[in-house]
This record gives structure tokens, C-alpha cells and sequence, in this order.
């Protein structure tokens, strides 16, 4: 469609594979077709679109002037392009009427996918809780949704894109320390996590988490430099659950604590009862031992009170035998009892 219209011309530019051929954010002198070979489209470091031979690229800028809003940079194979600067490109539109027809339907073709993507993302953005401020490299506010303005205590649309980030968040306790913490994040150049912010105005108290991170703008020299993107995320409510629950952590251990104190009064008293039984079982068999002994002796006592109060009873008898036992052996025995115990009677 557009190669149709050079053919008497050769390329008049030449990129190797992986050249830059504009950055973003550049300022536009010219447009390119791409004669053959590929380029390749960054947003950021982001690769966005690849497109070949036959294609325009960069005649959205020449329009007004504008900067570019991405980087190309040579394919796998390079590639040969058609350079036209301003004058030629007016000249060629201006001569060939299906080339400008050609070039209008590309460009809003290309307009309508970049609104479609802008409307995408500015969605995307506006229907989020969190809330989101983008700034650039120069301090202007790019991106801001209604949950950060809401979240900090500013009313709806009284931020715009394109003020300048310390001016539009200047006033205020919340937008404040959030502006400091975009500061510190760009004189750091070290993203900032989790920092907690508190905004009040009248009633309206909030716990706000801010998180920062980068992104990569290109300025009008083609130098790479660092945006910043801030996401506010409202921790009042869970700031209250974690007090609670510290609170009730406190408790249960107070609560813990009383019990193993009741538990080692137990287990004492568990131990002074153990040894006082130990104690009485031992009482118990003094107690029974002295009992068996004291049965023992009465009973030793019993026989004998019985033995003696028979002795008692037949005190003469006793001695009469014992009397009569004596006076056979003192007494002599007669002639006769003695043959009679020989076996000689008389």
C-alpha cells in the first residue's frame, strides 16, 4: 500500500538487528516505511507490537509535532527503511491522495486501539479499591484514580493529570507524608514498602499502607528516567482487628499464665499429699506392728498368769512328791529291797 509509491527510490536507512532507531518520548523530525525486515515496539521495557514490510511508523507525531510514544528498534534481521522528513512526507500526501487516504486509515486505526488501551487501563485503574498515583520523571501527576483522592481526604477531582505532584499533595497531613514518601523514594532511588500513614480531617481518621515502586519514562532527550507509581491501600480496619487481636493474645496468655501457676500449685499440693500418705502408711504399720506385739505379749502374759495360778492351785502335792523323791535317795536301802532289786528274794 505505501511501498507502491517509492518504487524509483532505494532505502535511505539501514537498521541492524537490535538498533534503536527512536526512543520514547523523543521528539519527531520524520516518519519511516518499512521496506523490508522488522521492528520491534517498547513501551518501557515492555515489547508492545512487532511490525514488518509495508507498514508506516512515527507519522502520528509529525501531525503536531508531538513526541514519540514508543521505542522501535531493529528486528531479528534488521531492517531497510524509507525516511521521510516533514517536507516529504507533506509533499508525498499532498501528491498522492490514495497515500494520504493510507496514511489517515493507520492512524486512526492506531488511535482507536490507543484509546481502547488508554479507556482499558484508565478502568482498570478507576474501578480498583486501592488507590493509585502515578507521577513522572519531571514531578507531574500522570495517573491519579478516586480511591486515593477519597483515601486522602481530597475531594473528587481535585487533583488533575498533569499538575505538579508537590503542589497537588501538598496541603494536608495524608497528602503530605504521601509526597514525602514519593520524595524519598526518588532521592533513595529504592522502592518503599508497607510505610504507614495516618490522614485526619474532622471525623474522617484513616490508616493508610503506601507502597512505591518505578517505572521506566523516557524525557524528551531520549534518556531513560524513573517514574514513580504509589498504591494506597486503607488498613484502618484491619489496624483494629490486629489491636484486637494483640489484645486477646495478651489475655489468653495472662489467662495461660494463671493456669500454670494454678497447675504447679496442684502438682505441690499433689506432692505434699503423696508424702503425708507416705506418712501415714507408715504410722499405719508401726501402729499395726506395735498392735501384733502388744497381742503377742498379752498373749505370752495370758499363758503364764495361767501356768502360775495352777501351780497355786496345787501347791502341797508338788511338794510332797518332790519331798518323797529326795527321801528315797537320802534314805538307805534295806537288805531286803536290795536283793529283791538284784533279782534275790527274801
Amino acid at each position: 500500500m505505501f511501498l507502491e509509491h517509492f518504487k524509483d527510490r532505494q532505502p535511505n536507512a539501514i537498521l541492524e538487528p537490535g538498533e534503536v532507531l527512536f526512543h520514547q518520548g523523543q521528539r519527531a523530525d520524520s516518519a519511516y516505511i518499512i521496506h523490508s525486515g522488522s521492528l520491534e515496539l517498547f513501551l518501557g521495557e515492555n515489547q508492545i507490537a512487532v511490525i514488518g514490510s509495508d507498514e508506516l511508523i512515527g507519522e502520528m507525531a509529525l501531525f503536531e509535532d508531538e513526541k514519540r510514544v514508543a521505542t522501535a528498534v531493529g528486528g531479528p534481521e534488521g531492517a531497510r527503511l524509507f525516511r521521510l522528513d516533514k517536507a516529504d512526507f507533506e509533499r508525498v500526501m499532498t501528491h498522492s491522495p490514495q497515500f494520504a487516504i493510507g496514511v489517515m486509515r493507520k492512524s486512526m486505526g492506531r488511535l482507536r486501539g490507543m484509546n481502547s488501551e488508554v479507556l482499558k487501563y484508565k478502568y482498570t485503574v478507576d474501578s480498583m479499591s486501592d488507590g493509585v498515583v502515578t507521577m513522572d520523571s519531571g514531578g507531574a501527576v500522570v495517573a491519579v484514580n478516586d480511591a486515593a483522592l477519597v483515601m486522602l481526604g481530597l475531594g473528587l477531582g481535585a487533583v488533575s493529570v498533569g499538575a505538579r505532584f508537590d503542589q497537588a499533595f501538598a496541603a494536608g497531613e495524608g497528602p503530605g507524608a504521601l509526597a514525602a514518601i514519593v520524595d524519598a523514594t526518588l532521592k533513595s532511588g529504592a522502592p518503599i514498602r508497607n510505610r504507614i500513614i495516618t490522614v485526619t480531617a474532622g471525623d474522617y481518621a484513616r490508616r493508610l499502607d503506601v507502597t512505591t515502586s518505578f517505572y521506566t519514562d523516557i524525557d524528551a532527550d531520549g534518556v531513560s528516567r524513573n517514574g514513580v507509581i504509589a498504591s494506597l491501600r486503607d488498613v484502618t480496619e484491619l489496624e483494629k482487628l490486629r489491636e484486637a487481636e494483640a489484645a486477646l493474645t495478651r489475655e489468653l496468655s495472662q489467662r495461660h499464665q494463671d493456669l500454670q501457676r494454678a497447675y504447679m500449685e496442684i502438682e505441690t499440693n499433689n506432692s505434699e499429699l503423696a508424702s503425708n500418705l507416705k506418712k501415714v502408711q507408715s504410722l499405719r504399720v508401726m501402729a499395726t506392728t506395735f498392735v501384733v506385739l502388744v497381742i503377742v505379749m498379752v498373749a505370752l502374759f495370758s499363758i503364764n498368769l495361767g501356768a502360775t495360778e495352777k501351780g497355786l492351785r496345787h501347791p502341797r502335792r508338788r511338794i510332797g512328791r518332790r519331798q518323797v523323791r529326795r527321801r528315797r535317795r537320802s534314805r538307805p536301802e534295806s537288805p531286803g529291797q536290795f536283793r529283791g532289786r538284784r533279782g534275790i528274794h527274801p
